[in-house]
């Protein structure tokens, strides 16, 4: 595919800083503490936002295991195994110092490329289609570090990534606010009946 003048494609790994997935502490879900340090899991990573039910949480000691899975701000946060494979998100600043476990991957990247616009590309529908082909997300159903690292990602110069987020955003609010209108729709209908 051609890009636009000024873009030009890059492998994932050409920006990244660190892509790591954890793991589940000793004892699995019983091990799990009822507060503490944040462990991420693939239930709770959606295209449109992190889910925080269900989230579980470790000591200090379970935590400083996966010192090396710390999630940071921004980070983008992909499913790489499972029924829920390539959902993705952003860590928000709340999850700082979380760890995620074996289920999910941290794409953390060089500032030339805006996390905010690589978690929307990753969840295009080019990606996720490629993400479930056959080869890789039916039969398999796991993305591994070096597919991800092989991603080819279109990097159009910093300031038009910021100007697509924005209109993306743009666009989600718009779509949004139609929902909620199409939603009031019966309930208009049966006053209007009613009257």
């Amino acid at each position: 595919m051609e890009l636009p003048e000024g873009w030009e494609w890059i492998k994932l790994s050409d920006v990244a800083e660190k892509v790591g997935s954890g793991a589940t502490p000793r004892g699995g879900s019983e091990s799990y503490k009822a507060e503490g340090i944040p462990l991420i899991r693939s239930m709770n990573v959606h295209f449109n936002g992190l889910k925080l039910d269900g989230l579980a949480y470790l000591d200090d000691k379970q935590a400083n295991e996966l010192k090396n899975v710390e999630v940071k701000e921004n980070d983008v946060l992909l499913n790489i195994t499972g029924a829920s494979i390539g959902r993705v998100t952003q860590a928000p600043d709340t999850m700082e110092g979380a760890r995620v476990n074996q289920h999910v991957c941290i794409i953390r990247t060089h500032f030339t490329l805006d996390t905010n616009f690589l978690s929307r590309y990753l969840a295009s529908p080019i990606v996720q289609g490629w993400i479930m082909a056959e080869e890789y997300g039916a039969t398999r159903q796991a993305l591994t570090k070096q597919m991800i690292l092989n991603f080819d990602i279109p990097l159009p110069p910093l300031n038009e990534q910021k100007r697509i987020v924005a209109k993306i955003e743009e666009l989600r609010e718009r779509s949004q606010k139609a929902r909620s209108h199409l939603s009031a729709i019966p309930n208009l209908c049966d006053k209007w009946v009613a009257t």
